[in-house]
């Protein structure tokens, strides 16, 4: 799993730190606030598709974050003015397989999780269709309590869901190997 934007610390007498690879961005300082940056427009498309889909849990979030002062995940430094459209301090990304075991987020601040999957053409990286014969198999998305998962096999385009990510356990499973295709997957929360 790969992340963009602001994390709790754990180091002591620190609250909140960026994902980084400190000494590469530290060579580069001036290229790395600029790519952040444009973060700003991927916030506010994130931000508005969250907020048109489930807009009482994007309320809850973003207040949330206001409240508490957290900077956005496309915030170069703390104390920005954040966007209307903020509702994560950062974005969590897979692709090329990612799966992972059964999980709840209990340590996060925010209740509720925003994700989409796209299915992807591995050479490019552009979105994959069943026009283009799309046929990756497996990286289903379980919920094990509920007894209820989401099967990619036909998917034709973006999936979007929203859930209370505290409450219940998740988890991606493992997909067949497949050269040609690939998914995509963030989490804003």
């Amino acid at each position: 799993m790969n992340m963009l934007g602001w994390r709790k610390c754990m180091k002591p007498d620190e609250r909140i730190g960026l994902y980084l690879a400190q000494p590469k961005i530290t060579k580069k300082l001036s290229q790395f606030t600029e790519f952040v940056s444009q973060g700003h427009r991927a916030g506010e498309i994130i931000g508005s598709s969250f907020e048109k889909m489930a807009n009482n849990a994007f309320q809850k979030n973003h207040k949330l974050m206001k409240k508490l002062g957290m900077p956005s995940f496309s915030d170069t430094k703390l104390n920005e003015e954040g966007s209307k459209f903020a509702a994560s301090s950062s974005v969590a990304y897979t692709y090329n397989g990612f799966f992972n075991t059964p999980h709840k987020g209990k340590r996060d601040v925010s209740d509720f999780a925003y994700v989409q999957w796209i299915p992807t053409l591995s050479s490019s990286g552009e979105v994959a269709t069943r026009g283009k014969n799309y046929n990756l198999k497996g990286g289903d998305f379980v919920f094990p309590e509920c007894g209820f998962r989401l099967n990619f096999d036909r998917l034709d385009g973006v999936a979007r869901m929203v859930w209370r990510a505290t409450e219940y356990r998740h988890f991606t499973m493992q997909r067949e190997d497949n050269d040609e295709f690939d998914q995509l997957g963030f989490c804003y929360n």
